[in-house]
């Protein structure tokens, strides 16, 4: 009965077992396809955001002067590429779209006046691109700040999904564990219940045949084993 008790323990630690790698695998698939694409999102959000400020700059301090002047084309592009971008990290997390969507209204408030602050320096130079410069910088950290508390909300996802990780794969070990000692258990009282239950009555009965072809033992001949198998009828 113990060994039948330790068996059915060890199916149903198993089958515990077998629902964590489940878990295992279900956040895996998360952490591949939504939390791993959403930092490389933030990333990228982040370099755009860099460069528009970079090419911005760099036309309004050249003045579009000596063929340089694709400052405002390049800038462009990377607005597109930053409107991608955070398309992309709606479509990864669904449950941020109200701060996706301050996200992008601040980003087209940068790009707005970092366009204007150009312009000045080209049309009116220093005097007038410094007036507008505070501006730039005042709309960038606001932008910065956004994409901060962004990068700070996908970064705790990122960790719940490594802790909750973990924790599935430390409950699967130890239930393997304990799954491995109770069908240890099971063998051990199985061979317990084995050696007492038949090997040992045979083994007896064997010294009685022993007996009866030397001629020491007779019909009336006992050898003292009970229980209620085969072997203790005749014993």
């Amino acid at each position: 009965v113990l060994g039948l008790v330790l068996l059915v323990v060890a199916f149903v630690e198993l089958f515990t077992s077998l629902n964590h790698i489940s878990n295992v695998k279900a956040h895996a698939e998360v952490f591949k396809n939504q939390t791993l694409p959403s930092v490389a999102t933030i990333r990228s959000l982040e370099m755009n955001v860099i460069q528009v400020q970079q090419w911005l700059t760099d036309i309004s301090a050249t003045r579009g002067l000596d063929g340089l002047n694709d400052g405002f084309d390049m800038a462009a592009e990377q607005a597109r590429a930053f409107e991608k971008n955070l398309s992309v990290l709606l479509e990864l997390n669904p449950g941020l779209e109200s701060d996706v969507l301050s996200l992008r209204s601040s980003f087209k408030e940068y790009y707005r006046v970092g366009q204007v602050m150009a312009r000045a320096y080209i049309d009116n130079g220093p005097s007038e691109g410094n007036k507008t410069m505070a501006s730039f910088d005042k709309s960038a950290a606001s932008l910065h700040e956004r994409l901060g508390d962004m990068a700070s909300q996908i970064e705790a996802l990122l960790s719940e999904s490594m802790r909750v990780s973990m924790q599935d794969i430390d409950g699967l070990a130890a239930q393997s564990y304990v799954a491995i000692a109770l069908l240890f258990g099971f063998l051990l009282v199985s061979g317990v219940g084995i050696q007492f239950l038949l090997i040992s009555p045979l083994y007896k009965f064997k010294a009685v045949i022993e007996l009866f072809n030397k001629g020491a033992a007779n019909l009336s001949f006992r050898f003292g084993h009970k229980g209620n198998d085969e072997i203790s009828s005749i014993a």
